[in-house]
């Protein structure tokens, strides 16, 4: 019975140094049987408009699984009225879960999660505005002269708007926000 609680104290000492030295260890339990495939029709939307999620859940050898229930849910928006129908669904004969996503009306990202049993998977949708075509002014605009300092005078610059800049811009924001994000 001595070797035996010696044993049990040693494996203890073992477990306390490892858990020790490299941090917090983690598992999921149970460990999971397969993998969610999540995708969208596309992958931006108007605020106000809805796109269509579908996950694909398969067992470890790739199979599809038929008949098993899952959870679709908002799990992040930048606003409050985003929404999934159905909210529980089964897996249809190819193993797939199909719902529609409302984006609401706050421009952003909105994370849609589908949890299958142990196994979960999500996608992010991009709910934005309409923007309109950029046109030039009708006229050139006359900027005041500041002097050239030799007594000649400007004769005045055309201000266009590029708005692809603008849109270059949100795209790399909306990148750098979702490469930040931590996928779970």
């Amino acid at each position: 019975m001595r070797k035996l609680t010696s044993l049990g104290a040693a494996v203890a000492v073992l477990l306390l140094t490892v858990a020790w030295h490299s941090g917090i260890a983690q598992a999921q339990y149970p460990t999971p049987s397969g993998n969610l495939t999540v995708a969208t029709s596309q992958t931006t939307a108007l605020v106000g408009g809805s796109v269509t999620v579908s996950a694909t859940l398969r067992d470890v050898d790739g199979n599809r699984l038929a008949s098993h229930s899952c959870i679709l849910h908002i799990a992040n928006q930048p606003g409050s009225d985003a929404s999934v129908t159905p909210a529980n669904a089964n897996t249809d004969a190819a193993g797939v879960v199909t719902a529609t996503v409302y984006v609401g009306r706050t421009p952003g990202i909105v994370a849609v999660r589908v949890t299958c049993g142990v196994v979960t998977g999500s996608v992010d949708v991009v709910a934005g505005v309409a923007v309109g075509p950029a046109t030039a002014p009708a006229s050139a605009i006359e900027l005041p002269s500041t002097g050239s300092g030799a007594g000649q005078q400007s004769g005045g610059t055309d201000v266009t708007v590029v708005l692809g800049m603008a849109v270059v811009l949100l795209a790399l924001g909306i990148q750098a926000v979702r490469a930040r994000r931590p996928r779970g």
